[in-house]
C-alpha cells in the first residue's frame, strides 16, 4: 500500500491530491504560483514518460516514478483504508457535465485500476448522481447505487457529502481563492520559519479601483505587476503591467465588465526554458499524494518571449497553448536537455503535446521541490481542517 507520514494525517486527509504550481526565479529560488483542488496530469505524465522510454531508452534512470495512475490508486486505497479500516467495494469518479475531452483518459484510466483490482469504478458526471442524506448516489440504468469512495475530477460539486472523497469540495474554499490560498500558506510558513519556497507579495482587491491603487503602490516600489482573477483559472484574464502609465488603462480593459475580485501581485523575475535560439515562460506542475511528493513536470509557453503580447507568451497552461516539457533528475542540472527528435503528441491526449526538450534538475533542487510540495499540502491541508472545525 501507499506509505505516507501519519504525523501529519490531520492536514494531507483534507488534502490528499494535490497539484501545486511554482516558478522558478531567475536565481534557482521556488516561488508557489497557485494551488489547485482538482489537479489533472498525472496520467499524461505517465504517457510521456513511457514515450521518452521508448525513444531516449539511456534517459531511464534519470526519469524516476513512471506509473502514476497505479500510484494514485495505492494513494486512493490507503486513504480509504485509514479512515474505514477496509477495502471500498465501489467507486466513483467524477467528470463536468461537459465531458471535458483534455483529462477524459486520465478518468478512465483510474477507474480502469480500480476495477483491475476487482473494485467496481464507474465514471458519471452530475446529471447521473442524485443526494440523499449527504450520500451521493449513482444511476446505472434503472437502478441507484452508493458509491463507497468517491474520485472527484470535476471543480463544481457539492458539499458537506459524507463518503470519503477524495478531494472534497472543501479544499476549494482554499485553493478556490488564491489570496486565501497565499495567505494561509504564508502564515504556515511564518510559523514554522526556514520555508522552503517563498511567496509572491500578493494583494487582495475588491474591484477595479482597488487593483489600480495597489498595482501604483507596488510599481512606485520597483515592481512590476501581474493581476489575475481571484478566482481564476486555466491562465484566462491574467494581466502584466510594467508602467504606471499603463495601469488604468489595461486594467478597464480587461475587467470593466466583470463584477470579481481579483488577486494583484508582484511579478517574479522568472527563469526563461531556452530551447535552441528562442526562451519560453515556463511553471512547474508538481504533484502529491496524501502530502507525499511523487512527481513534476513543467508547462512552457507555446510561443517564444517577445512574439505577441506579453498576455499572450506569459502564459503556459495546457489549455492556452503550452507545451508539456518532462523534467529528468541529472547531477549535471538545471538544464534543457535534447530527448527527442520532435515535438510530439502524448498518445490519447489529442490536444496536449509533449516537447522534445526536457528540464533537468540536479538532485539537491529536485528535493527542495520536494520539501516545498509537501510543506505547501500541509498549509493547505491544515487551513480546510480548521475551516471544518470551525463549521461543526
Amino acid at each position: 500500500m501507499f506509505k505516507f507520514d501519519y504525523q501529519y494525517w490531520d492536514a494531507i486527509r483534507h488534502y490528499p491530491y494535490a497539484g501545486l504550481d511554482f516558478l522558478l526565479d531567475n536565481e534557482y529560488n521556488l516561488v508557489l504560483l497557485e494551488a489547485n483542488a482538482v489537479s489533472g496530469g498525472i496520467f499524461v505524465m505517465e504517457k510521456a514518460s513511457e514515450l521518452i522510454l521508448d525513444t531516449a531508452p539511456n534517459l531511464r534512470p534519470y526519469l524516476g516514478t513512471i506509473h502514476f495512475i497505479k500510484l494514485f490508486v495505492d494513494a486512493c486505497l490507503s486513504f480509504f483504508r485509514r479512515l474505514k479500516a477496509r477495502y471500498p467495494k465501489s467507486v466513483l469518479i467524477t467528470t463536468p457535465v461537459s465531458g471535458v475531452p483534455l483529462l477524459m483518459p486520465e478518468r478512465y484510466s483510474i477507474a480502469h485500476e480500480f476495477t483491475r483490482r476487482g473494485i467496481y469504478a464507474i465514471v458519471a458526471d452530475r446529471r447521473r448522481f442524485t443526494i440523499l442524506d449527504r450520500s451521493i448516489y449513482v444511476r446505472v440504468g434503472s437502478r441507484y447505487f452508493r458509491p463507497d469512495l468517491i474520485v472527484r475530477r470535476n471543480t463544481s460539486f457539492p458539499k458537506n457529502i459524507s463518503q470519503p472523497i477524495v478531494n472534497s469540495s472543501e479544499v476549494g474554499l482554499i485553493t478556490g481563492s488564491k489570496f486565501r490560498t497565499y495567505r494561509v500558506v504564508r502564515d504556515y510558513l511564518e510559523k514554522i520559519g526556514n520555508a522552503p519556497f517563498r511567496l509572491p507579495e500578493t494583494f487582495f482587491a475588491r474591484n477595479i479601483d482597488e487593483a489600480i491603487s495597489i498595482s501604483e503602490n507596488l510599481l512606485s516600489r520597483g515592481k512590476e505587476v501581474v493581476v489575475k482573477p481571484n478566482k481564476g483559472e486555466k491562465g484566462q484574464n491574467i494581466v502584466f503591467i510594467s508602467s504606471a502609465s499603463d495601469v488604468e488603462a489595461k486594467l478597464k480593459r480587461a475587467f470593466h465588465s466583470k463584477k470579481i475580485t481579483l488577486a494583484v501581485q508582484e511579478k517574479i523575475e522568472s527563469l526563461y526554458f531556452q530551447r535552441e535560439e528562442s526562451k519560453y515562460v515556463f511553471d512547474i506542475r508538481a504533484y502529491a499524494y496524501l502530502g507525499r511528493f511523487v512527481g513534476a513536470h513543467i508547462r512552457r509557453a507555446g510561443i517564444p518571449v517577445g512574439e505577441g503580447t506579453i498576455e499572450e507568451y506569459g502564459v503556459s497552461n495546457i489549455s492556452r497553448g503550452g507545451l508539456y516539457v518532462p523534467i529528468i533528475v541529472t547531477p549535471e542540472g538545471p538544464q534543457v536537455i535534447r530527448w527527442g527528435r520532435r515535438i510530439r503528441q502524448i498518445y490519447l491526449f489529442k490536444s496536449i503535446k509533449i516537447d522534445n526538450y526536457a528540464f533537468g534538475l540536479n538532485p539537491s533542487l529536485w528535493q527542495k521541490l520536494k520539501e516545498a510540495t509537501e510543506t505547501a499540502v500541509r498549509a493547505i491541508g491544515y487551513a480546510v481542517m480548521r475551516f471544518l472545525d470551525n463549521a461543526k
